[in-house]
C-alpha cells in the first residue's frame, strides 16, 4: 500500500538526538543498496532500477541509500518510484544534504539551514515520504558545521521529518562532525585495501559510539573481476577517467570475504553496496546468507 502522506508524532527515542540508531528492521539484515551511479544516468533505465530495487527487498535488504546530488535529484525519484507500493515501516531510507548541481552541471557545496531545509524538502518529495529514517552531512568541512545549521537539523529531528542524522565522508571532517554531539551514523570506506591511516580512522569512529555504515565494501571482490560488461562497469570507467584515479592496493577477494572482512566485529555495523546487474544482486544476497549461516 502507498506510504502515508503524514509522518506520525516521532517517539521519545526519536527525539533523542543521541540515541542508537535501529537495526535494518524485520530481517535483520546488515547490507544496503544504494540507488547511485548508473542509477542515476541514462546508462540504466528507471525500469532496470525498480526491478533491482525491488530483489533487494525480497532478499532481505531493508536499507536504501541515495542522494540529492546523484543525478541532480534523479536517483531519489527512482529509488521513491520503486519502493512506493512497499510498506514504509520496513525500509530504512537514507539520503544526504549539502552538495547540489548547479545549473552548469558542476556541484555547489550548501550547508546553510536555507538550503538544508530545501534539500530536505526535495528529497521527502521525491522519496515519496513523510520523513528520511537517516539522514547525513555530505562531507562537511569543520567551517561549515555552524550553530545555525546544527539548530536546524535538530528542528528537522524534532519535528519528526528525520529520524537520525549522520556524516558521511572519507576524513577528518568524519570525527569533526562527530563531536557536535548531533550525529550517530558514520558512513565511510570499509574494506580490506584501506591504509594503516583509515583502519586507524575507523577504529576512532568505532570509539566515538557512532554507528558505522561502511561504503565500497566489495571494492576488493570487484578487483579484477570477469564478467560481462554493465552499465555500473561503465560508470566506474568513466569516473575513473573523469577524477584521474589512482589504482587502489591490489586486495582481491571473493563477495564473502569482503563482506566478512566489512562486517566483522570492530568494523561496520552495516555493508552498503550497489550493482545495475540482477545477477550481480543475486550473487550478493547469497554471499550475504552465507555469512549469516555462519555467524
Amino acid at each position: 500500500m502507498p506510504w502515508p502522506c503524514r509522518p506520525a508524532p516521532p517517539s521519545e527515542e526519536q527525539r533523542d538526538l543521541t540515541s542508537s540508531c535501529p537495526e535494518a528492521p524485520e530481517t535483520g539484515c546488515r547490507i544496503g543498496f544504494g540507488v547511485s551511479g548508473p542509477h542515476a544516468t541514462p546508462l540504466l533505465s528507471p525500469v532496470q532500477t525498480n526491478q533491482l530495487v525491488r530483489r533487494a527487498f525480497e532478499g532481505g535488504i531493508r536499507m536504501f541509500d541515495t542522494s540529492p546530488s546523484y543525478g541532480d535529484g534523479e536517483a531519489e525519484r527512482r529509488l521513491g518510484e520503486a519502493l512506493r507500493d512497499l510498506p514504509r515501516n520496513k525500509c530504512v531510507l537514507s539520503s544526504k544534504v549539502g552538495h547540489r548541481r548547479a545549473s552548469g552541471g558542476g556541484m555547489i557545496r550548501d550547508f546553510s539551514p536555507d538550503g538544508v531545509r530545501r534539500s530536505i524538502d526535495r528529497s521527502l518529495s521525491r522519496l515519496k515520504t513523510p520523513y528520511i529514517d537517516w539522514l547525513f552531512l555530505h562531507g562537511p568541512a569543520h567551517e561549515e558545521l555552524t550553530d545555525p545549521l546544527l539548530q536546524t537539523l535538530e528542528t528537522e529531528v524534532r519535528a519528526g521529518r528525520i529520524l537520525h542524522l549522520g556524516v558521511a565522508g572519507r576524513g577528518s571532517e568524519v570525527e569533526a562532525a562527530l563531536t557536535t554531539g548531533l550525529m550517530s551514523l558514520a558512513m565511510t570506506p570499509v574494506n580490506a585495501g584501506l591504509g594503516t591511516e583509515s583502519v586507524s580512522a575507523l577504529g576512532r569512529l568505532r570509539a566515538s559510539g557512532a554507528r558505522i555504515v561502511g561504503i565500497e565494501t566489495l571494492a576488493p571482490a570487484l578487483r579484477g573481476r570477469i564478467a560481462p560488461p554493465t552499465a555500473g562497469g561503465v560508470f566506474r570507467l568513466m569516473r575513473a577517467v573523469a577524477m584521474r584515479s589512482r589504482p587502489d592496493p591490489q586486495v582481491r577477494m571473493s563477495l564473502a570475504e569482503a563482506l566478512n572482512w566489512a562486517l566483522a566485529p570492530g568494523r561496520a555495523d552495516h555493508a552498503l553496496t550497489t550493482t545495475s546487474s540482477l545477477s550481480h544482486l543475486n550473487e550478493i544476497l547469497k554471499a550475504h546468507e552465507t555469512l549469516s549461516a555462519d555467524a
